[in-house]
């Protein structure tokens, strides 16, 4: 779902509203490929667990375009649950 948040912000909500991993995996994968576009007027991004925040200047990014530019993205986006994230190394376990 997206929602306007005011003149210059836009919300991004997926699912119900639980605790839901690959739900955050998806906000994350989204956010990476927006920041990875350098869009010109995109101010901020803020992951939420199942949303992510958007700031951008509507005189030099209309909300149209960017949400003709997200729907793109969202449609390139791999599947969740075969998506690996780097994490660092957990050295406890290779004491055992």
């Amino acid at each position: 779902m997206y929602r306007v948040a005011g003149d210059e912000t836009l919300l991004i909500e997926y699912g119900d509203v639980v605790l839901d991993f690959e739900l955050r995996f998806r906000v994350h994968l989204l956010e990476q490929k927006i920041r990875d576009l350098k869009l010109k007027g995109l101010m901020e991004t803020a992951p939420g667990i199942r949303s992510l925040w958007i700031k951008y200047d509507p005189l030099v990014l209309v909300l149209s375009d960017l949400l003709g530019i997200l729907q793109k993205l969202e449609i390139s986006l791999p599947d969740v649950s075969k998506t690996v994230i780097p994490s660092r190394k957990n050295y406890a376990s290779d004491r055992l």
